[in-house]
């Protein structure tokens, strides 16, 4: 009784949200890479060419405020290798925008390479983005795929329920693909095989994804990290008071000097540094930045030092507690670069997949359907027959 019950509410919820979750598979598999299809789509604005010493930072700095001079410039992206252009963040100028104009310099002369708008496919993985977290409804949408997500943690519960073999201990039991390779038993293996393969990169997907879909989820995960939740910063996306300042007359520049020659000494190896410019005259400028052999993407520690050089606070990924990191590495986790390329690839092959189940079960589905129907055809007809 109980499996049978599984069993309708397994197929129930996936013919009901597998439309949506095979549109939010396709839409994650195709931003797997995106970092490196916009790096390869654009070298002409994301490449420089080495050229000598790259320019002293307070100069470049100026120069970017230089090129928008009406609005503040709130960060400074610089890359170690001297190969990549830095980018240049700057303020909204509109209320309620949590971000502004982005353009990437060169570092070596400060001349513009382009900006964020300008890069080809820029806009297109914007919209893919936009399908994968809200299916590009808003609100509306972000609360269908937050939905959606906790019936996939259910499917996957339900499913591991229904696929449990007698001999569970044996790798066979679970993996092996009977013959013939036609009709429903192929159908049935296929969707019984791969959702045991991808089950465990389900669960972390789903299990990190709640995370931007819910507050409490949020708010819980973190309280179990030991992380409670930070107010944002202006530069962070407080997006009505930032584009107010960003419309506010831009102050002078600090030198920056004295407090970049005071990171370079605390972090001499490092892969990328984002310097955040201080808001009003006298404020630290804090450094978030990447260590040459950081594990991740988002492995990121901070350095906050005073406009003459004095270090404030520093706070190193690596000794951040292990709540701490985990919370940090939500993304790298949803995205499988937490466990570098091999995670990638396979969290990419897993999200590919997700169609394969919608496709899968909508034909058992209609295949029990129509197995039904005959049989109550052949009931009535027997009953006719006899009358």
């Amino acid at each position: 009784m109980l499996r049978k019950l599984w069993f309708q509410t397994h197929w129930l919820l996936g013919i009901s949200a597998g439309l949506v979750l095979a549109i939010m598979g396709l839409s994650g598999a195709t931003l797997a890479f995106e970092d490196e299809i916009i790096e390869a789509l654009n070298p002409q604005v994301l490449k420089v060419r080495p050229q000598g010493q790259p320019l002293p930072v307070s100069e470049l700095a100026a120069r970017a405020q230089s090129l928008r001079p009406q609005t503040r410039l709130q960060a400074l992206t610089i890359f170690a290798d001297g190969q990549r252009a830095a980018r240049a963040a700057y303020a909204g100028r509109e209320p309620r925008q949590r971000r502004g104009e982005q353009l990437y310099l060169n570092p070596y002369d400060g001349r513009i390479t382009g900006s964020e708008a300008q890069l080809r496919g820029h806009a297109f993985l914007h919209f893919v983005e936009d399908l994968h977290r809200r299916l590009a409804a808003g609100e509306i949408g972000k609360a269908i795929t937050g939905a959606c997500v906790l019936i996939l943690l259910l499917m996957v519960s339900t499913g591991l329920y229904l696929r449990w073999p007698r001999r569970a201990r044996s790798w066979r039991s679970w993996l092996r693909v009977d013959v013939p390779w036609r009709g429903r038993a192929f159908w049935w293996n296929l969707h019984a095989v791969a959702g045991t393969l991808v089950l465990p990169f389900y669960l972390l997907s789903a299990g990190t994804g709640l995370f931007w879909s819910y507050d409490w989820y949020r708010d819980a995960l973190q309280a179990l990290a030991g992380e409670p939740r930070q107010p944002r910063s202006a530069f962070g996306g407080e997006g009505g008071r930032a584009g107010e300042r960003g419309r506010e007359a831009v102050p002078g520049l600090p030198d920056l000097q004295p407090a970049w020659t005071s990171f370079v000494q605390q972090v001499p190896d490092y892969r990328q540094v984002s310097l955040n410019l201080p808001q009003r005259p006298g404020e630290a400028l804090q450094f978030n930045y990447l260590d040459a052999d950081a594990a991740h993407e988002r492995a990121q520690s901070r350095i906050r030092i005073a406009a003459d050089g004095r270090v404030l606070e520093r706070q190193a990924y690596a000794g951040k507690r292990l709540g701490g990191q985990l919370i940090a590495s939500i993304f790298p986790l949803h995205a499988g670069s937490f466990f570098g390329w091999p995670g990638r690839l396979l969290m990419f092959a897993a999200s590919l997949l997700m169609p394969l189940f919608f496709i899968s079960g909508w034909v058992l589905y209609l295949e029990r359907r129509g197995r039904q129907r005959r049989a109550q055809q052949r009931v009535a007809a027997g009953e006719a027959q006899l009358g």
